[in-house]
């Protein structure tokens, strides 16, 4: 059975992988750490993956900017297979191949790991425009308001950009 494994997903490591093989692994912006991620929104020491069972579960140890788990705020929280871990501003997906803990190929924030994509994650990240509370720093837009905003947003930009056009066309 393949290790359960970190894997960066955020622009400054993109495709990292780090395979979990000890009962405790550390995360922060310090070389003293098992997965350091030089990034000035970890803490020196923010996180801890510590092995709880069969699986593992992240342990935020008093960082500044927090730990979530899809988007959920967390001090201490299991793992399970596709999750999210942010550290920071840095997301890191948990992959495990543990058939208890595995949901999908897809991920919380709907990136298809099966498909080859150009998508670039920095460009989607952490902004949900239906996702329920919260405003922009907690990883939400106001909900359906929020999602009707930006909807009616695009149709403007949509609706000016082809009155240019007109007018260009016809002048």
């Amino acid at each position: 059975m393949p290790l359960p494994r970190a894997i960066i997903l955020s622009e400054i490591m993109r495709g990292k992988s780090f395979e979990l093989t000890k009962d405790i692994f550390t995360i922060g912006r310090t070389e003293d750490n098992d997965i350091c991620i030089p990034d000035g929104t970890l803490s020196s020491k923010h996180a801890e993956l510590r092995k709880d069972g069969d699986a593992y579960k992240v342990v935020d140890v008093g960082s500044t900017n927090g730990t979530r788990i899809n988007g959920e705020r967390i001090m201490e929280s299991p793992l399970s297979s596709s999750d999210i871990l942010q550290v920071g501003g840095i997301e890191i997906l948990y992959d495990c191949e543990d058939t208890a803990h595995k949901q999908s190929n897809t991920t919380q924030t709907n990136i298809n790991l099966d498909m080859d994509t150009n998508l670039g994650l920095k460009d989607m990240q952490n902004i949900n425009p239906i996702k329920t509370g919260g405003g922009p720093a907690e990883g939400g837009t106001g909900g359906k308001k929020g999602f009707v905003a930006v909807i009616a947003l695009l149709s403007i930009v949509v609706l000016v950009l082809l009155g240019m056009v007109a007018m260009k066309l016809m002048g």
